[in-house]
């Protein structure tokens, strides 16, 4: 496979089961007992992490390379994922929460590195095009993911979906 056509289905992929639990997460965090305060500080806790870590992963990726960064940050997805599933403990969630932030800042951040440098090694002349037209197609995966998600976890339980990225991510050998 051509491989700015393959960076952008892994970044896709990877944006679809990134969120495929957004509709039932806080629904899902209530259920376990926890209280609005608990709520607010462990979700706000994945865009603290990705504030604090984008530009130091980005930074790594320039030294150690694109892939390594984008193949951990899978690995620490679907480990966020199963600890989201199978954990209680407010705090093992906040630590999780912040995982996911650096997983998803190692695979979509470092992605798109990866998609600019294929398009500069190509010396295409359309730079911003192509590398729009590629972000379109992962933000589908953000679109349909948690309309996915919701059916998902309102027809087999509301941890399914978590269970159903992990497999996804899998299955996909991303």
């Amino acid at each position: 496979m051509d491989p700015f056509k393959r960076v952008t289905l892994i970044y896709a992929v990877f944006a679809f089961c990134a969120v495929l639990a957004d509709p039932i997460f806080s629904v899902y965090l209530t259920g376990k007992g926890y209280d609005p305060v608990w709520l607010t500080v462990i979700l706000s806790s994945f865009s603290l992490t990705m504030i604090v870590t984008a530009p130091l992963i980005g930074g790594i990726s320039d030294n150690w390379g694109r892939r390594p960064l984008i193949m951990a940050g899978i690995l620490l997805e679907m480990l966020a994922l199963l600890s989201y599933a199978t954990f209680t403990n407010p705090l093992i969630i906040f630590f999780t929460r912040s995982i996911e932030a650096i997983a998803y800042s190692c695979v979509i951040f470092v992605a798109i590195a990866k998609l600019e440098d294929i398009v500069a090694e190509q010396k295409s002349k359309n730079l911003g095009e192509k590398i729009g037209q590629s972000l379109s197609i992962g933000k589908i995966g953000h679109v349909v993911g948690p309309l996915v998600g919701g059916v998902i976890a309102v027809r087999y339980g509301l941890t399914a979906p978590f269970f159903a990225s992990v497999f996804i991510i899998f299955g996909f050998g991303i």
